[in-house]
């Protein structure tokens, strides 16, 4: 009997160990898959380094090297415009002569204005605010021969004329002349001075007789 029982024991303890569950061959021969995402895919390509581009420093300050200069408006100064002589009025056929002396025979050591022969007479070469000044007088006499006589040889008689009388309500008797001594005694050089001033060097006479510039501008052409 003893025998029997070990014979029957054997038996079962080799069932047990060839016995395989339904469930258990299911598993072996059907592996469940691997769930998709759970696991990272690494990847090969390398992930690119952003590139930094380097910030520009000044230049230090070169000693002793001069800087270009801004261009800068530029404003033109006021001009002072002057009349224009040769449309200033004058008797017919005035002549210019450099000798000294008028086709007549008369002569002085000064610059003139014959009336006579209607020249203007020039101690030589003079400059050309002398020249005008003589022509400035040819104008008077000019004047007198249109408002009184056309045969009156003396400028004095110019005083009477509308000219003069207008001229001299702005000009008084207040000489500011510096350069031409006759200019600074009597009203009829104080005119040919103003008139060959606003002729020649306008600016000048604008800065050293206004009302005398303003006359000459309105008056003159």
């Amino acid at each position: 009997m003893i025998r029997a029982l070990v014979v029957l024991c054997v038996a079962l303890l080799i069932a047990c160990d060839t016995e395989v569950s339904d469930d258990d061959t299911t598993n072996l021969l059907h592996p469940s898959p691997t769930p998709v995402g759970t696991e990272r895919v690494r990847s090969n390509t390398p992930t690119p380094t952003p590139t930094l581009t380097p910030t520009p420093t000044s230049e230090p300050e070169k000693l002793g090297v001069d800087k270009p200069t801004p261009n800068l408006l530029s404003y033109p100064a006021t001009v002072i415009e002057g009349g224009d002589l040769a449309r200033l009025t004058l008797p017919a056929n005035v002549t210019v002569n450099t000798s000294g002396c008028a086709s007549d025979g008369s002569c002085y050591w000064y610059n003139f204005y014959w009336a006579a022969t209607h020249e203007v007479v020039l101690q030589g070469s003079e400059p050309e605010l002398r020249r005008v000044h003589e022509l400035c007088h040819a104008h008077q006499h000019g004047v007198i021969r249109r408002e009184l006589s056309p045969s009156e040889y003396d400028l004095h008689p110019w005083y009477g004329t509308v000219e003069a009388v207008s001229y001299e309500a702005i000009a008084g008797h207040d000489w500011p002349w510096k350069e031409a001594f006759s200019s600074q005694n009597s009203l009829l050089e104080d005119f040919a001075e103003a008139c060959a001033w606003w002729y020649v060097k306008p600016s000048e006479l604008y800065t050293l007789s206004r009302a005398r510039y303003d006359w000459m501008r309105e008056n003159l052409p």
